[in-house]
Order: C-alpha cells, then sequence, then structure tokens
C-alpha cells in the first residue's frame, strides 16, 4: 500500500503481497530471540540502504537455509532489477516485523 501511495510501486501488488506473506509465515517460524529478530532486520535494512544486493541475498539465503526451506522464486526473479528486488525485501521485512508481533502470545 505504501508503495501504492507514493505510486513508485513497479510491481504486481499480487507479488508483494505473496512476499508479505512470506515475510509473516517465516517470521512465525523462525525461533529467533528478540535481540537476534531485530539485528535480522537491521542487516536487511543496512543491505538495501547502501544498496549491497549481494549481501541482502545471503542474509535471505542464510535465514531460509536455516529453515532448511527454499527461497521464494519472486526474489530470484526480480534479481535483475534492483528497484524491484529492493520492493520485494522491504515487504518481506514488513511482514517478518508484523509477524512477529502476531505471533506473540500474551503470558499474563
Amino acid at each position: 500500500m505504501l508503495f501504492n501511495e507514493m505510486d513508485v510501486t513497479k510491481l504486481d501488488i499480487k507479488k508483494l503481497s505473496k512476499v508479505y506473506g512470506n515475510g509473516k509465515n517465516f517470521a512465525q517460524k523462525y525461533k529467533l530471540n528478540p535481540d537476534k529478530e531485530k539485528i535480522l532486520i537491521y542487516q536487511l535494512l543496512q543491505a538495501l540502504k547502501i544498496q549491497n544486493q549481494k549481501k541482502t541475498m545471503n542474509l535471505l539465503l542464510s535465514c531460509y537455509l536455516r529453515q532448511q526451506e527454499s527461497i521464494p522464486n519472486e526474489f530470484m526473479q526480480q534479481l535483475e532489477n534492483k528497484e524491484e528486488f529492493k520492493q520485494l525485501v522491504y515487504a518481506f521485512i514488513t511482514g517478518l516485523i508484523s509477524g512477529k508481533k502476531e505471533g506473540k502470545v500474551d503470558e499474563k
């Protein structure tokens, strides 16, 4: 929705929604302590900020490798186009953040 409002969406909203959902699902499966979760998100954001696509892809691959899952095809298909790849990673990070919030259980 953010990319649509900014009128910079280069990808189909279905692809962005799918990657967002992948991030949410990944967050619920990925067993991290809160500090490691923040570090992962920070590292992904920093790699995007300095436009280091190789580092971003390495971080994603290592995350999925730990889960013994294959990386979504959407990332692989958009490697050639840096802006579209960046939008996919932002959608994944957003899903990762929101998935962790939904996955938490109040212990009171």
